[in-house]
């Protein structure tokens, strides 16, 4: 039994791409915010009062905060980035990126879509 052809990988991924950007673009504004907040005496003396005076330096946990959701923007950006140019990693990075966001229901349709055989055909895999 033949196949037929796989579809063009812009057909086969739809706007699933946007997704990963407009997530990328929403960790790198919350983590502007946080670096905005401790920036500010009065920001980061209510988050420490906040997390309370034995938990430690509060710019040491906002740091680390920030560098991850950075770090996270970049996997995304990547996913967006593999995604548009037809990549294979660009679709493995993207379809584990929707099952973490399917842990908060955001990601079951872009995962879906993904995982579709039409999708995994058109970037070569399965």
């Amino acid at each position: 039994m033949d196949l037929p052809a796989p579809l063009p990988i812009k057909e086969a991924i739809g706007s699933a791409p946007w997704f990963f950007a407009l997530a990328a673009i929403f960790l790198l504004i919350w983590a502007t915010s946080i670096l905005a907040n401790l920036m500010n005496p009065i920001g980061r003396a209510q988050a420490q009062a906040a997390v309370g005076a034995g938990a430690g330096s509060i710019t040491t946990y906002g740091a680390v905060f920030i560098t991850l959701l950075v770090l996270l923007s970049l996997v995304h950006a990547v996913a967006y980035y593999g995604l548009r140019a037809g990549r294979k990693g660009g679709w493995i990075t993207a379809t584990v990126l929707a099952a973490i966001w399917c842990l908060i229901l955001v990601g079951i349709p872009v995962l879906i879509r993904l995982s579709t055989r039409s999708t995994r055909r058109a970037f070569g895999i399965g």
